[in-house]
């Protein structure tokens, strides 16, 4: 993998992780 593409793959991890928390904490919120 170049560096670009890390980068873009680590970044695209962090939004999905990101997306997981969200959705999890609006189902225990509400």
């Amino acid at each position: 993998m170049t560096e670009s593409q890390t980068i873009c793959f680590s970044r695209s991890i962090y939004v999905h992780e990101k997306a997981i928390v969200a959705f999890i904490e609006k189902n225990i919120f509400y």
